[in-house]
């Protein structure tokens, strides 16, 4: 009998994290069979049209426009979890007692009690959180509470935000952990190492397997490049730099450099990027288009001359890991420049497939991007070279292969999949 895997996200599908629908839909081209968990509608007024393409049957925890029946719901399949399997309760209690006090771990048990029945119910060997934070804590208690075994991929925000003593517990309680840098897995390593020194968490272990990207889907056609025209896409806050990229366009205009900028994605600091960007002089060549679905930001790549993403460390530590736009826009053949944070030098070699500069230094991103204006022949170097980076490491198809083998358990020796040291 094939084995039977289910996803748990927090909300599903969503705009900015096309990474997991495309995971998901590859798998399901691999003959994975899938059920997805969402705790929560994303309430987006847009989809990706390749989300109509996934067979699996999607399951909402909770559904905000009705609140009382989603309660209920979750309420009786946690009572009847715990009639059930009074064990796994007396363990989701002895958690919440002795680690997890708080109000969002009470509503997280509830819902892992629920879980747990309903994935045993419709047959479900194993659980993948996606990000460690609110997916990975009710795959825990699920699991607690005589669900099946999880594992979770760990990603940037949820890494870097989330206290370390509940990482560890979710860590440790996983059958394997993913994550999609090296850097993550070092960060991780170390929080693992503070509260057992020398032990790796239970299971296979910390492995690094980079996003995949759709490599045919994203290739190069730099046949209708506009020389003037720069390109950047991210959701608008504030990790992404993008105060420092207006900033820098702002400097490359004081040069005599005429450039005309794309940004694609929706956030709160819409209004005060469009403000910082008028003021300096960009109105009506800095256009903030909001969030646009993938065909028109595979259209963009191919017009730019030049990508630009600027990430920064928050102040609470929020940061990217490897961001996938950049990813997409090496594959398109675009030149890159990005800052010198996280798992970025991991996809990026500065001056071998794209520059890199330091964070919060808008002269240096407006030196790198005057440098590829001025430089075709470098541009091009880069472009070419940036595909070839991503050919070998970031394939959608080799990866969730990889993924894959994970889940059943095939031991797997690969460069691409590493337990992390």
């Amino acid at each position: 009998m094939a084995t039977r895997f289910a996803y748990l996200l927090k909300r599903f599908p969503r705009l900015s994290e096309t990474f997991v629908l495309n995971e998901m839909l590859e798998l399901q081209r691999q003959g994975v069979e899938l059920r997805i968990y969402a705790l929560m509608d994303p309430l987006e007024k847009q989809a990706h049209p390749e989300a109509a393409r996934l067979r699996a049957h999607i399951v909402y925890l909770h559904d905000p426009r009705r609140r009382l029946r989603s309660w209920s719901r979750l309420l009786g399949g946690a009572f009847l979890q715990g009639v059930s399997h009074p064990l796994g309760a007396l363990r989701v209690v002895w958690a919440l007692c002795s680690v997890h006090r708080s109000l969002p771990s009470l509503r997280h048990a509830i819902e892992g009690l629920w879980l747990a029945r309903d994935l045993r119910r419709n047959g479900v060997d194993h659980l993948h959180a996606h990000f460690i934070h609110s997916p990975a804590a009710v795959a825990y208690l699920a699991s607690l509470a005589a669900g099946p075994p999880f594992s979770v991929t760990a990603h940037a925000k949820d890494l870097y935000t989330t206290l370390p003593r509940n990482l560890r517990i979710r860590a440790r309680a996983a059958r394997f952990v993913i994550t999609c840098t090296r850097f993550n897995a070092a960060h991780l390593e170390g929080l693992l190492s503070q509260s057992l020194p020398g032990a790796p968490p239970k299971g296979n272990g910390i492995h690094v397997l980079y996003h995949g990207t759709d490599l045919k889907r994203f290739r190069p056609d730099r046949s209708g490049v506009e020389a003037d025209r720069i390109l950047s896409v991210g959701r608008l806050v504030s990790k992404k730099g993008f105060e420092d990229l207006v900033d820098a366009l702002a400097l490359i205009d004081t040069k005599g450099l005429r450039v005309r900028a794309d940004v694609y994605g929706g956030g709160p600091l819409r209004d005060e990027l469009e403000v910082r960007a008028n003021r300096s002089g960009l109105e009506g060549r800095l256009i903030f288009h909001g969030a646009r679905l993938q065909d028109e930001i595979i259209a963009a790549y191919r017009r730019a001359a030049v990508f630009v993403l600027a990430p920064v460390v928050t102040g609470d530590g929020d940061r990217d890991g490897i961001p996938n736009v950049l990813v997409e826009a090496m594959a398109s053949g675009v030149p890159v420049v990005a800052t010198r944070i996280s798992g970025i030098p991991e996809l990026i070699t500065d001056g071998i497939d794209g520059l890199l500069v330091r964070e919060h230094d808008p002269a240096a991103l407006a030196g790198a991007i005057e440098r590829l204006l001025r430089d075709p022949g470098l541009a091009a170097r880069l472009g070419r070279a940036g595909r070839v980076r991503v050919e070998r490491d970031f394939d959608l198809v080799a990866n969730t292969r990889r993924l894959r083998a994970l889940f059943v358990g095939i031991p797997l020796e690969d460069r691409l999949l590493e337990t992390a040291a």
